[in-house]
């Protein structure tokens, strides 16, 4: 005696269709989460640099105020956690003058001037590896 059964089921081919939907759909979302998880690690590189740029124009103002030099061009590396970010100063003579207020020896009212020592002070902060990737301050300090 054959009986036939009436069985709702899938086949092979629609269970195999489904997974490759579901892997599709799944890759595409670990790419984004790949993709935004290199955004933010970027993100904070700019972010430490930025901060870094800063504090080392901190340090060269407060150098400056205490008398010490600023060498034309000098590098170096942070402390601590910043270890693996590196920072270096250009610093360049900009030629101008500034008028004193006082009369020119010929009694005329044209004030004389003087030479100022006014520097252009670029500072760039970088990790190590990433040199294109850097953060750039410039700025004009006198002393």
């Amino acid at each position: 005696m054959t009986t036939k059964r009436n069985v709702a089921a899938f086949t092979l081919i629609e269970i195999l269709i489904t997974i490759v939907i579901l892997s599709t759909g799944i890759v595409a979302i670990l790419h984004a989460f790949e993709t935004s998880m290199v955004g933010l690690a970027k993100a904070r590189d700019v972010l430490f640099s930025t901060v870094l740029c800063r504090d080392k124009l901190t340090d060269i103002e407060s150098d400056l105020l205490v008398g010490q030099k600023l060498d034309a061009v000098s590098d170096g590396a942070f402390d601590g956690i910043y270890q693996d970010y590196r920072w270096g100063v250009k610093s360049t003579l900009v030629p101008h003058s500034v008028p004193t207020g006082k009369e020119s020896d010929k009694g005329s009212a044209k004030d004389e001037e003087e030479q100022s020592d006014l520097h252009k002070v670029k500072i760039s902060v970088w990790r190590n590896g990433y040199p294109d990737d850097r953060q750039v301050a410039t700025t004009y300090l006198r002393f």
